[in-house]
């Protein structure tokens, strides 16, 4: 795994757990904390370079089937990449994922509508000036 110094993934993983919750099934209202296969993707997806504080990676890919979380991680990352003021610049970048538009417009609802922190988040993009 990157190492923490070299990776946005710490923030990203503390961010998750802070601010964004499980909306539906036995984890609901929990907090998300990823597993250590997730954190390692994390980790690896947001290394940047310490000579420059650039992300390595401008795009990255994770082949998983059906039910085993892509839905959560991108509107995981979806949020966090919005939340651009909390996220380190060296993190911010786009973040799409294949899936019927219904499920990822439920998945993106699900996230902003249910987080613990999206008003926060809201009022601090507003008063920053941010859309």
């Amino acid at each position: 795994m990157v190492p923490d110094a070299l990776s946005g993934g710490p923030h990203f993983a503390a961010y998750c757990e802070r601010y964004v919750r499980h909306t539906k099934g036995r984890w609901a209202g929990r907090p998300l904390v990823y597993e250590d296969w997730q954190r390692e993707f994390w980790w690896e997806a947001l290394e940047f370079d310490p000579a420059t504080g650039l992300r390595i990676y401008n795009e990255v890919g994770l082949g998983i089937p059906r039910k085993n979380t892509k839905s959560t991680m991108a509107s995981a990352a979806g949020l966090y990449m919005l939340d651009a003021l909390r996220a380190p610049a060296r993190a911010q970048a786009k973040v799409s994922a294949a899936c019927p538009a219904d499920l990822a417009r439920a998945a993106t609802l699900d996230i902003l509508g249910d987080s613990e922190g999206a008003a926060a988040i809201a009022e601090r993009r507003l008063r920053a000036g941010a859309p």
